[in-house]
C-alpha cells in the first residue's frame, strides 16, 4: 500500500476546491474495514452520510452513522472479517471530489472483492460511499466488464422507436449503466431535467471492430448541435459487438462537479434520449435514430 500523501483538489458540497490527501484518507479507511470493528468504520462518516451497498443480502441505502454501522456490524458478523488487500491504487478524480479504488475483504467465508467509491468533506469525513460486490456474495452487483448479466441493473426501460435498451443501478457517488444498441456503430445515453437538448449531459460509446470501447462526455448546446465537454468525466466504460448489436457498460459520477453537466441526484426523475448509429462509430455522424424515457434514480 502506499504511504506517500498525495495532495490533490476537492469539491466538498459546492465549495471551492480544497487540497486535501483524498488517497490518505481512503487508506485510512481501509485500515477500519480491516479491524473488523463496525463502531471504528461508522465513526469515519458524517454524522448525515449515506451509503449505497450494491450485491449481497445486505443491498440497499443506508442513511446516517447509526445505520451504517448496523450495516457493518452485520456484515463482519456474517463474514468474520480477517484483513483487507487493496487490488488497485486509490485513484482520486479531484475535480468531482471523488476517490475509488477495488479492495479484497479476506474473511472466514472466502475472499470479498468489492468496487467502492467515496467522497470525503473538508475534514476528513466520509459523507457519500457506494460499495459494489464483485465476488464473494450473492447476488453480485453491477460489474463494467461487457456482459449484460441477469439481474445485474435493477431498473431496465427499452426505447420503442430505437429498440435501444438501457439498464442502470445507481449509488449515492456513482451510476452504472448499459446499453444496448441495434446497430454496430456508436450508441449515446442524453440526461436532462427538461425533454430537450440544450444543457443536457449526453454520454457517447462506440466498439471499434477491434473491440476497442472509446466514449465521449458532451453536452448539449441547441437542439441539434452538441459539443465535446472541456473535461472527461466518464470514469471508465467496456464493450463489446455481438452479431449486428454492440453493447456497452459504463460507470459515471451522479455530481461530477462540471458545469458543463447535469447532477443527478438520487430519488429525483430525468428525462433520457436513447440515440445510435447503425453502422458509423464516429461521434460526428448524426444519429440513426433517437427517442425519449423518464427515468427516477434509487434513492
Amino acid at each position: 500500500m502506499r504511504k506517500t500523501l498525495v495532495v490533490i483538489g476537492l469539491a466538498v458540497l459546492g465549495t471551492a476546491a480544497l487540497a486535501q490527501p483524498l488517497e490518505a484518507w481512503v487508506e485510512a479507511h481501509w485500515a477500519d474495514l480491516a479491524s473488523g470493528d463496525p463502531a471504528r468504520v461508522a465513526a469515519r462518516f458524517a454524522p448525515e452520510a449515506k451509503v449505497a451497498f450494491l450485491g449481497g443480502p445486505v443491498d440497499g441505502f443506508y442513511h446516517g452513522r447509526e445505520a451504517i454501522e448496523e450495516l457493518w456490524a452485520t456484515v463482519f458478523s456474517a463474514l468474520g472479517i480477517q484483513g483487507l488487500r487493496p487490488l488497485e491504487e486509490p485513484r482520486a478524480i479531484a475535480e468531482a471530489g471523488l476517490v475509488y479504488a477495488r479492495v479484497e475483504l479476506a474473511t472466514a467465508a472466502g475472499p470479498l472483492i468489492l468496487r467502492h467509491f467515496h467522497r470525503f468533506d473538508e475534514e476528513g469525513r466520509l459523507w457519500a460511499s457506494d460499495y459494489v460486490v464483485e465476488e464473494g456474495l450473492e447476488p453480485l452487483g453491477p460489474v463494467t466488464d461487457g456482459v449484460w448479466s441477469a439481474g445485474e441493473y435493477v431498473e431496465v426501460v427499452q426505447e420503442p422507436t430505437t429498440g435501444i435498451r438501457f439498464g442502470f443501478r445507481n449509488g449515492t457517488v456513482v451510476l452504472y449503466g448499459a446499453l444496448e444498441s441495434p446497430g454496430t456503430g456508436y450508441v449515446s445515453v442524453l440526461f436532462n431535467t427538461t425533454q430537450g437538448k440544450p444543457g443536457a449531459n449526453i454520454l457517447m460509446f462506440a466498439v471499434l471492430p477491434d473491440g476497442t470501447t472509446v466514449y465521449e462526455d458532451h453536452h448539449g448546446v441547441t437542439r441539434i448541435v452538441h459539443n465535446r465537454d472541456a473535461r472527461e468525466d466518464i470514469l471508465w466504460a467496456r464493450g463489446a459487438r455481438e452479431g449486428n448489436r454492440v453493447l456497452v457498460e459504463f460507470v459515471y459520477p451522479l455530481d461530477p462537479n462540471d458545469p458543463e453537466d447535469v447532477v443527478l441526484v438520487p430519488g429525483e426523475s430525468y428525462w433520457v434520449s436513447l440515440s445510435y448509429h447503425a453502422t458509423a462509430t464516429s461521434f460526428t455522424v448524426r444519429h440513426t435514430a433517437y427517442g425519449w424515457v423518464s427515468i427516477t434514480l434509487v434513492r
